[in-house]
């Protein structure tokens, strides 16, 4: 079991990104970093988007737990769908430019229009997508 206790979100110069387009993830002991295209998203979005996820990150779970209506034995609750979706800034809270939006087995982040591109916006959306379909995210 590898457990992921931290996401940390970087803007950073297209060429520290490895060759990759958009983005580019590190995994250093607990702590997963996306790299992010500086050109394609807004430093305090991802700011924001960090602070927000040191209260949510859950487990990644490599090895198939068992789950019983979408939770764990240790009340984990099993994530199995998250995406990113813009909404206009006047949606969100005074002076951030996301939000968390739980439901029952999903996870939405709210983004303020123009915090980040579209091509961004795919681009997280894509890599979440691949996560959740060869890994469990548990959220506690």
């Amino acid at each position: 079991m590898s457990e992921i206790r931290h996401v940390a979100f970087q803007a950073v110069p297209a060429e520290r990104l490895d060759g990759h387009k958009l983005l580019h993830y590190t995994i250093d002991g607990d702590r997963l970093t996306l790299l992010l295209d500086q050109s394609e998203i807004k430093r305090v979005l991802c700011d924001q988007l960090t602070d927000l996820h040191l209260d949510i990150v859950g487990t990644l779970i490599v090895q198939a737990p068992v789950i019983v209506n979408g939770r764990t034995p240790d009340g984990g609750r099993l994530i199995t769908v998250s995406r990113h979706e813009f909404v206009p800034p006047r949606a969100l809270p005074t002076g951030r430019l996301c939000w968390p939006a739980p439901a029952e087995g999903e996870f939405v982040w709210l983004i303020a229009e123009g915090a980040m591109t579209e091509a961004m916006r795919q681009a997280i959306n894509c890599f979440i997508a691949e996560q959740l379909a060869t890994h469990y995210w548990v959220q506690y």
